[in-house]
């Protein structure tokens, strides 16, 4: 046995695994971006593993990005708020794409050119809802469209989305940490984007 063996070998006794609090059965599912056949797909499988696990509560965390890219944001947007009944305790992060997207809603035709250009003209059409028409429409015109297609709820849901949620040894953000930084200390920005730091 070489001198390193031995050493990662005492280094794996002292990690300490990281639990739930006892009875919790929880699920978190990031990155939807609009696939909400998947969404519904992953949904039902949760379902039946749920079917087979003992449990005091059961928690479902979305982490964030719901929207963009594929076709239908709408709809997992209207499937997120369904789901709070389905389980005891629902939470959902807002990740960078929900931030660029709460900013378009404000009419701002720079914040809407922005999202666009990452994936939130998909999202627009989900709410547009007619092809032609948003063909059609120029930015300026999407700025005022947008807004007004978009229901109420789905954006007040979108606004209450948290930053950071902790169970247990376990803390749930979108997109990452900026290491060094204690969790309390942490800045929204960093918690939806940051990348290669983390």
């Amino acid at each position: 046995m070489g001198i390193f063996s031995r050493f990662r070998k005492n280094v794996q006794k002292t990690q300490r695994v990281p639990k739930l609090p006892a009875g919790c059965l929880l699920y978190a599912i990031g990155d939807i971006h609009g696939r909400d056949d998947l969404f519904a797909q992953l949904l039902d499988r949760i379902e039946r593993d749920r079917q087979d696990r003992t449990y005091d509560r059961s928690i479902l965390i979305l982490l964030g990005d719901l929207v963009d890219r594929g076709p239908d944001s709408d709809k997992v947007v209207a499937r997120a708020l369904s789901l709070a009944g389905r389980f005891d305790e629902m939470h959902h992060l807002i990740g960078n794409h929900e931030e660029c997207m709460l900013a378009a809603l404000t009419g701002d035709i720079r914040a809407l050119r922005y999202f666009s250009r990452i994936g939130g003209d998909a999202t627009i059409r989900s709410y547009v809802a007619d092809d032609s028409l948003y063909e059609a429409a120029s930015f300026e015109d999407l700025a005022a469209l947008f807004p007004s297609r978009v229901p109420q709820e789905h954006a007040e849901f979108l606004r209450r989305g948290e930053d950071m949620v902790r169970y247990g040894d376990y803390v749930f953000v979108h997109a990452g940490v900026r290491p060094g930084v204690p969790l309390g200390d942490q800045a929204k920005s960093d918690l939806r984007w940051i990348r290669d730091e983390f």
